[in-house]
């Protein structure tokens, strides 16, 4: 949840990681599963499902 919220924000990937003490790999591995349980391929697709 935290990730969407970043994303909603239109915080980049590396602003991602630097919030949430995470590595920028780690942010869009979580994107990337993200896109595939909502069956989403962009951002604005998924912040459009909330």
């Amino acid at each position: 949840m935290r990730i969407i919220q970043n994303i909603t924000q239109g915080l980049k990937d590396k602003e991602i990681a630097d919030n949430l003490h995470i590595s920028v790999s780690t942010v869009r591995n979580h994107i990337n599963k993200l896109f595939e349980e909502l069956d989403v391929a962009s951002r604005s697709q998924l912040i459009s499902l909330l």
